[in-house]
């Protein structure tokens, strides 16, 4: 109702009416999936490149591989790290308290299955 109103007021103002009226629907966005998939290739490729420990690698030599092979934002690639840190799937050997994300200087191992 309120932005039916805003919409009156407008026209009145501009003498102009809107291309689309409020009864357009958006379809679903195609490109959703694909990046849904490009995120869980990423991820899968991110805990491929590390080695399993005992040897370890820098996070600034993972994750351009990762951006260069992917759809994906380094921002992504920094949550998804943290996540895997978080559940066990990763270890960052000299990762600072209180830190989100990992610097590139980060040594990382994959966790012995």
């Amino acid at each position: 109702m309120r932005n039916a109103a805003k919409r009156a007021v407008a026209q009145t103002k501009t003498s102009q009416t809107e291309m689309f009226g409020a009864d357009v629907q958006v379809g679903p966005n195609e490109a959703d999936p694909f990046f849904a998939a490009e995120k869980r290739a990423a991820e899968a490729l991110l805990i491929d490149l590390t080695p399993v420990a005992p040897a370890s690698v820098t996070y600034g030599e993972i994750w351009p591989r990762v951006l260069a092979n992917h759809a994906v934002t380094r921002a992504a690639v920094n949550l998804m790290v943290a996540r895997l840190r978080k559940a066990g799937t990763l270890i960052f050997h000299n990762w600072e308290p209180n830190k989100r994300v990992p610097d590139n200087s980060y040594r990382m191992s994959r966790a012995a299955q």
